[in-house]
């Protein structure tokens, strides 16, 4: 994940992916926001597995134009 011209930073896991979003302010708003944000709470209570939370983190990161690498 990159924001603008700041370095990559890797995402491991719903602990991270959580993480990284409660740090990003550029991120914090709109509904993929919040969905990705409980999704990555059900992957860290085991109710889903890290790989279905993941499209919800990358919905919300493409909202606020993140660059994926």
């Amino acid at each position: 994940m990159a924001i603008g011209d700041e370095p990559t930073r890797k995402v491991s896991g719903p602990q991270d992916a959580l993480q990284y979003l409660s740090d990003n302010r550029a991120i914090q708003t709109g509904f993929p926001y919040w969905r990705a944000r409980h999704r990555c709470y059900d992957a860290l209570k085991g109710l889903i597995t890290p790989e279905e939370m993941r499209d919800d983190f990358i919905a919300a990161c493409a909202q606020a134009d993140f660059r994926l690498r």
